[in-house]
């Protein structure tokens, strides 16, 4: 190779030399490739989790409905509390007027009772 051309024995090595060289680089760009689908179906499996889970979210103009609705829910609650427990006193409050008029009434059964047998007493 002194006037530089190549022999013809080089020039066939040296073209089997880039052959190899494109057929090695053609199968990293392959593997490249399979690897960049793998990654993105990846990718795309993930992103569906995310939109699978963001559609069971509760939005937000429900949880502001929800919490609107909720100190009426309290007060209800409370009211129904309450309206529970006033309805329990008056019932103690009217089962202790039966028993004192009944008390009474005995007393007074009593007391006419006695009244009588005095009466009673004194005429004979």
């Amino acid at each position: 190779m002194t006037d530089g051309r190549m022999t013809q024995a080089e020039g066939v090595s040296l073209r089997e030399y880039f052959d190899q060289r494109f057929a090695e680089s053609q199968r990293s760009i392959d593997k490249a490739e399979h690897l960049m689908e793998q990654r993105l179906a990846g990718m795309n499996e993930f992103r569906d989790t995310l939109r699978d889970q963001a559609s069971r979210f509760v939005t937000r103009e429900e949880m502001l409905a929800a919490i609107k609705a909720l100190p009426c829910v309290i007060h209800e609650s409370r009211v129904s509390s309450l309206d529970n427990w006033r309805a329990r006193m008056e019932g103690v409050a009217s089962q202790r007027s039966v028993m004192v008029t009944g008390a009474l009434a005995v007393a007074g059964l009593i007391m006419s009772a006695l009244a009588l047998v005095l009466a009673w007493v004194r005429v004979t």
